[in-house]
């Protein structure tokens, strides 16, 4: 009987394992991916988007498109993990069987948590703060950038300096 498996989390690190362990599998596992929207977002371009070198539409791509034909696509959110039992509990209210689990939902972006960083800096961590990042290095003339990291960990450790690196162009 082949092993269930299920990846939480359908972003770039979702993807790539679900795909993976079901190549390696074949016919000895069962992959389900589950995300709550079903859609794709390339993050790392998220880049490019508070550069104006892409617009975030480019960005998004349908899960289903991604995956390898014999990986299954749960569209719905994931309400809780039964480890014990082994499945996980659906917004919906079914459950999903699993032998193993994959924990791929990625980081959870909390600038209020940093003094400031709300109500005066800037970052390209999302869709929306890429583009009014965007908007405000439009309206730059002069002075200094400060890029500052808030603390560890945080997604994309090179994107900073990558950053810094391309605004300079």
């Amino acid at each position: 009987m082949p092993a269930e498996i299920v990846v939480l989390g359908g972003g770039v690190g979702g993807t790539l394992a679900a795909n993976l362990l079901s190549r390696e599998l074949k016919r000895d596992g069962r992959v389900t991916v589950v995300d709550p929207t079903g859609l794709h977002v390339y993050q790392p371009g998220f880049l490019y988007v508070a550069l104006g070198q892409a617009k975030g539409r480019w960005l998004a791509r349908p899960e289903r498109h991604l995956l390898r034909r014999d990986v299954d696509l749960a569209i719905e959110g994931a309400e809780r993990v039964d480890a014990e039992q082994g499945f996980v509990r659906m917004e919906g209210g079914s459950k999903l069987p699993f032998d193993h689990l994959v924990v791929a939902t990625g980081a959870r972006l909390a600038p209020d948590q940093v003094p400031g960083m709300s109500e005066g800096a800037h970052h390209f961590y999302s869709l929306l703060g890429a583009e009014q990042l965007h908007d405000q290095l439009l309206r730059f003339r002069a002075g200094m950038l400060v890029v500052r990291v808030a603390g560890l960990p945080y997604k994309c450790p090179p994107a900073p300096i990558e950053f810094l690196l391309m605004v300079e162009q």
